[in-house]
């Protein structure tokens, strides 16, 4: 039954490929009326949005079942400064200040670099998303009491509700955070970051508090 799902997963972006194909090819036609246009410019963004759920959930279901090597040391301080150049135009834009310290460094090992890589943008991702205009993030790190090692990814957003706190990495929900001025809710970036982190014998955690912002906790058990 797995097989099969993964696999009807698996399909679903080459049918969604072709089926932009399909309304790029209707949009060229000069005789389309405007009504007609507009709605197939619709479905092309509800296509979008449903090809990206569609390779999320199959990555989420490839990580699960073990398709991914854990192969590499990683070191979290340079896979954090990866990831912050990469989304240092963003962050920028917004104003918002980057306070990182990571000491001393952490090695995860038998990790996979890509799949942390994905993990640590997509927590940043939503620290400069989430966070307001002249903010600041916070990334801090250092051993923790009892051994292991504790990643922190600290915004000053306008928090999450309580009540939402404890389903924050269902799949199958979406939360807002809030405030009148909060953006779109959090989508499948959450889950996926779970998943990557369970991938890795970790554990990610939410501290939230409404009004003064929210901190991404991983938690890395010691060494074997």
């Amino acid at each position: 039954a797995t097989c099969c799902t993964t696999g009807g997963i698996s399909s679903a972006p080459s049918t969604t490929s072709i089926l932009q194909s399909r309304f790029e090819n209707m949009l060229q036609d000069p005789t389309l009326p405007e009504t007609h246009a507009r709605q197939i410019v619709e479905s092309q963004r509800t296509l979008y949005r449903l090809r990206n759920t569609v390779r999320t959930l199959l990555l989420i279901a490839n990580i699960e079942n073990d398709q991914y090597l854990r192969d590499a040391s990683v070191s979290l301080q340079a896979t954090v400064a990866d990831v912050t150049e990469e989304l240092d135009d963003r962050r920028q834009q917004r104003e918002i200040s980057l306070h990182l310290d990571l000491s001393p460094d952490y090695v995860v090992p038998q990790a996979n670099a890509t799949l942390l890589h994905t993990l640590l943008r997509n927590l940043l991702s939503n620290a400069i998303k989430y966070n307001h205009e002249g903010g600041q993030i916070r990334v801090l790190g250092g051993p923790r009491p009892g051994g292991g090692y504790e990643l922190r990814v600290e915004d000053e957003g306008p928090g999450i509700a309580p009540d939402d706190v404890p389903l924050l990495f269902d799949r199958f929900r979406r939360f807002h955070a809030t405030g009148p001025k909060a953006p779109e809710g959090y989508g499948l970036g959450l889950p996926i970051a779970q998943t990557i982190a369970s991938f890795h014998k970790a554990v990610l955690r939410v501290e939230s508090e409404v009004g003064k912002g929210t901190a991404f906790v991983l938690d890395f058990a010691p060494a074997a």
